[in-house]
């Protein structure tokens, strides 16, 4: 599998973006800043296995995610840089200034609290952000993009060395082979249609059933359909009737090219609106 595309193409990939919709440029704005910023720290983690070649290949034959029982180290001085920096690209845009400061003066975010702050994010992230609040004036939704933000670029650069490994392990779960998350966006490839899933927080991306969701795993086809917007079948939120969720999808073929999952998925808010306008939620 490819290291994923480079801050170049990401860069140009949100312009074309911008130019064919202006109302785009807040987003193109402060994601090319988010970006930028990840490349820096991704290029800059230190290189190290989480877990031995030969024991993630053999978690990912069994259908354990290569972290699953593990934790994830994180260099600390370059994850406080990096979230300053977010913390200026999240000021700069919204014209308020972001309390990165105060959140960095967290319990959970101090050197000895931060990697089984993360370890519990991942086992439970949706529970554990919101405990995490708790008694601050944080905002839920922003802070959790915050995080996001901050964490994936580390999680991206220890992922890398796995890519191969999840072609060979055959893997074809609805949660990511490295970290173990919910997909949030999918593919259907220009070359054959078939669908890849994407992993927000490291960027893996998998091979997963067309006829399926990924979420509850339901393969009755009564019970499974999308929606797009009119004029634009290239996007869409691939819909499960059972557990009403929904995973953006971006269909190449009918693009015409390769897409790029973080870019899609930064650049398709509208998709969310039809989706949850509908009543369906994201994947948790």
């Amino acid at each position: 599998m490819s290291p994923g595309p480079g801050l170049t193409r990401l860069t140009a990939e949100l312009e074309a973006y911008r130019n064919r919709d202006t109302s785009l440029e807040p987003i193109v704005r402060l994601y090319q800043a988010i970006f930028a910023i990840q490349e820096s720290a991704k290029q800059r983690t230190p290189a190290a296995l989480a877990v031995p070649l030969a024991a993630a290949l053999a978690r990912l034959r069994s259908g354990q995610a290569v972290l699953e029982g593990s934790t994830l180290s994180l260099p600390y001085p370059l994850f406080r840089e990096t979230a300053v920096s977010l913390g200026d690209a999240f000021s700069q845009t919204s014209g308020e200034v972001f309390p990165t400061t105060a959140l960095l003066s967290l319990p959970q975010l101090q050197p000895e609290a931060l990697d089984s702050f993360v370890a519990e994010m991942l086992a439970n992230r949706t529970e554990v952000v919101h405990d995490f609040l708790q008694g601050t004036s944080f905002n839920e939704a922003t802070l959790f993009f915050f995080l996001h933000s901050l964490l994936t670029p580390f999680f991206q650069a220890r992922a890398t060395p796995y890519q191969e490994l999840v072609a060979q392990s055959g893997w074809h779960a609805g949660c990511c082979p490295f970290c173990g998350s919910a997909p949030a966006y999918a593919r259907l490839l220009l070359a054959d249609g078939s669908r890849q899933l994407y992993c927000p927080l490291c960027r893996t991306e998998w091979h997963f059933s067309r006829l399926g969701c990924p979420f509850c795993g339901n393969e009755d086809q009564k019970l499974l359909r999308y929606c797009h917007r009119e004029g634009d079948p290239g996007h869409r939120a691939d819909v499960c009737e059972r557990c009403k969720r929904y995973i953006k999808t971006t269909d190449e073929r009918a693009l015409g090219r390769e897409a790029i999952p973080q870019v899609e998925a930064a650049v398709t808010f509208a998709v969310d609106q039809l989706a949850e306008s509908s009543g369906y939620q994201p994947g948790p």
